[in-house]
């Protein structure tokens, strides 16, 4: 059977629309991960955008969320007013603490405060200046990350990506705040 060039052309159309529609799926599964542990997390040290010190203190009996995120990254960008609104939620809440955490992967403390200049945010703002935290917390995936430690100190949950479509980082975000604020 002798394909004609019609034929080869919508063959090939229908090929490539496969290939990126499981290239995005793959993309989808890999930027967007949720996982749940039960592990002791690594020393936070970690400053203040001022240059003071956060002591691990500051965490201790605490649900403690680390929001991961750099100035050039897009997504990072997009889920930070969604932190906002969950720290106005629980800001008064003396066993929460909520801080967005600047990494130094291509990223300097002044670039982090420049960003944040910009903005009216209330929300904490941390930077990680030898990426000792992100790296054990964050790396490999990816930022945006949002990790929660428990009240003992361990890393119950990673959530990684944002994906606008697939579920709200807000909801996501105060599920499992509220599930471990009741443990």
């Amino acid at each position: 059977m002798k394909i004609t060039r019609n034929r080869w052309m919508v063959l090939s159309a229908v090929l490539l629309i496969v290939v990126l529609l499981v290239a995005l799926r793959k993309e989808a599964y890999e930027v967007y991960v949720l996982e749940h542990f039960d592990k002791e997390a690594p020393a936070l040290e970690l400053q203040t955008l001022d240059g003071e010190i956060i002591t691990p203190d500051t965490f201790r009996n605490k649900v403690v969320v680390l929001d991961f995120w750099a100035t050039w990254c897009g997504p990072c960008r997009r889920t930070l007013p969604l932190l906002e609104e969950v720290y106005n939620e629980y800001r008064q809440n003396p066993d929460v603490v909520i801080l967005a955490v600047n990494t130094s992967w291509n990223n300097s403390i002044e670039d982090a405060r420049r960003f944040v200049a910009q903005y009216d945010y209330t929300v904490p703002f941390a930077y990680d200046r030898d990426s000792r935290v992100a790296d054990a917390l964050v790396r490999p995936r990816g930022i945006p990350t949002f990790c929660i430690l428990d009240r003992s100190g361990k890393l119950r949950l990673r959530h990684v990506g944002y994906l606008k479509w697939f579920e709200d980082y807000r909801t996501t975000l105060k599920r499992q705040l509220e599930r471990l604020l009741k443990e």
